[in-house]
């Protein structure tokens, strides 16, 4: 039985008006996505024409996607083309084709400028600069190491070069841009998970349907010790 421990932390107001790291994106046309499920707001980005890529945890257990592109375009997300619960990654099926954007998965220099983008506490777009110092391998994956701030409804967008080249995934919030935190994932694991996805043809693709109903996390209760312990199945 594995055990899950509840959090409830202190509600972080964030100001991005004040945020020097801020930079308001005007690009109508982009190639990054909000997605809005029934489980709360992530981003995600064109890796190829009719495919976008975002963190697994974004959708995971969701019965809804839509894809907001712009005020105009909602797209709703009926097939999951691949994911990987360990690297937190996924791949889903968009019928509006997109302009993808590059991966890249060369080496960085210590000190390389990095732009990172999404959608801040499911607000507008914004692009937040980043500072990278560093690789680790944590639980047996690579993560970059960042000075930069990742607020949470940026899970899932693209940490991004000076050339618009796709260097990492944000994964993990942080406010606080002057720690050295290991918010974004290498861009490797979604290079591997397109890899596998352009393989399959359509009739491969996992519906929606059958991704909630095997991702959805089914939460109990028990008293122990006077306790109360929350349980996953």
């Amino acid at each position: 039985m594995k055990k899950i421990f509840i959090f409830l932390p202190v509600l972080f107001i964030v100001n991005l008006l004040w945020c020097s790291a801020c930079i308001a994106a005007d690009d109508p046309e982009s190639s990054i996505v909000k997605i809005q499920t029934d489980k709360g707001v992530g981003t995600g980005f064109y890796v190829h024409n009719n495919i976008l890529a975002t963190n697994y945890h974004v959708i995971e257990g969701a019965n809804r996607i839509f894809v907001i592109a712009d005020k105009e375009n909602v797209i709703e997300i009926e097939w999951v083309i691949n994911y990987d619960e360990i690297t937190d990654v996924a791949l889903l099926f968009i019928p509006r084709m997109g302009q993808p954007l590059p991966i890249r998965l060369s080496n960085l220099a210590y000190g390389t400028e990095l732009t990172s983008s999404g959608y801040p506490l499911g607000g507008e777009r914004y692009t937040l600069k980043a500072i990278f110092t560093g690789w680790e391998n944590f639980d047996n994956t690579l993560y970059l190491k960042l000075h930069a701030i990742i607020i949470p409804g940026m899970s899932g967008g693209p940490v991004l070069d000076r050339d618009g080249n796709v260097v990492a995934l944000n994964r993990l919030g942080n406010y606080n841009p002057w720690s050295q935190q290991l918010v974004a994932l290498s861009a490797k694991y979604i290079q591997q998970l397109l890899e596998q996805g352009l393989k399959k043809d359509f009739s491969q693709y996992i519906p929606l349907t059958t991704f909630a109903q095997k991702t959805k996390k089914t939460l109990r209760s028990e008293k122990k010790y006077d306790e109360i312990i929350i349980t996953d199945n």
